[in-house]
């Protein structure tokens, strides 16, 4: 059974075809918690999770790499009115 992904850029379903036979590469962004958690935070991080596990199980190589942000600096420095990008 194939994987058909939705393509926002096409607006439209399509076949998943990897770059290297065998082989995925995927980055995905983890959940930006800035107070407390719940499920809306965590939903894109559970998809990227499923579709993970779903290709290995499918006989995929995956190298999944994960950014999780640390938001706590961000807020201290917005309680003293600092810009909240570090440069």
């Amino acid at each position: 059974m194939p994987l058909k992904l939705y393509n926002t850029f096409s607006k439209g379903e399509e076949e998943f075809v990897p770059l290297e036979k065998g082989k995925m590469c995927m980055y995905t962004c983890g959940p930006t918690v800035y107070g407390r958690p719940h499920i809306g935070n965590y939903s894109s991080f559970l998809m990227a999770d499923l579709l993970r596990r779903w290709l290995e199980v499918s006989g995929y190589e995956v190298t999944h790499v994960k950014n999780i942000t640390d938001v706590g600096h961000l807020l201290h420095d917005a309680d003293q009115g600092d810009d909240k990008i570090q440069r």
